[in-house]
């Protein structure tokens, strides 16, 4: 009888101890939440660089700032006007192409010196004429080349890091896409 009542109030200890404390789960959930609300602004420089081997052609800097878990936008480059032949009975019709670079961001999360990024990018550009001849943009259709990449990762703060390297298939060129996060408060 002894050892039954002693068995039932440890049971009963068990149990009240168990429902004030949060289970294991709960506690990782709670700290994946805390560590995943980006609640810190940035400033994020972007340098955009093409490459041919190992030599520097080009480099394009763009800069945006975040705050929270909002997305970012930079957009760089020319609508390009392109004819397209109307029927017998219908007009000639302009539609416009968006030529350039785009990147979006937005902070997944911040730990410590980290955040985890979610960035896309788009470089696109029209394709060189023909040795010799011109492309009219009236009575041809402009070749676009086109990069895209959409990556997701950890970033050290203050510290350069390659996000995206990109080959253009058409040619011996590499794109690279840099960043470097400043803390602003």
């Amino acid at each position: 009888m002894q050892k039954r009542r002693t068995l039932a109030m440890v049971l009963a200890i068990f149990a009240i101890v168990m429902a004030a404390k949060p289970s294991l789960a709960q506690q990782n959930t709670a700290e994946k939440s805390e560590a995943a609300k980006p609640a810190g602004s940035y400033r994020l420089d972007f340098t955009v660089s093409e490459m041919d081997d190992s030599k520097t052609l080009n480099s394009r800097a763009y800069t945006m700032m975040l705050t929270g878990a909002r997305t970012g936008q930079v957009r760089a480059g020319s609508r390009m006007p392109v004819q397209s032949a109307g029927s017998e009975t219908g007009p000639v019709t302009m539609s416009y192409l968006e030529i350039g670079q785009s990147i979006d961001c937005r902070i997944e999360a911040e730990q410590d010196r980290y955040l985890v990024l979610d960035t896309a990018v788009d470089i696109s550009s029209m394709a060189p004429a023909p040795t010799g001849g011109e492309v009219p943009l009236s009575s041809k259709n402009p070749i676009i080349r086109s990069l895209k990449a959409h990556t997701f990762g950890s970033v050290e703060v203050g510290k350069p890091t390659v996000i995206s390297s990109l080959d253009d298939v058409s040619s011996k060129r590499r794109f690279r896409l840099e960043v470097v996060v400043t803390k602003i408060r």
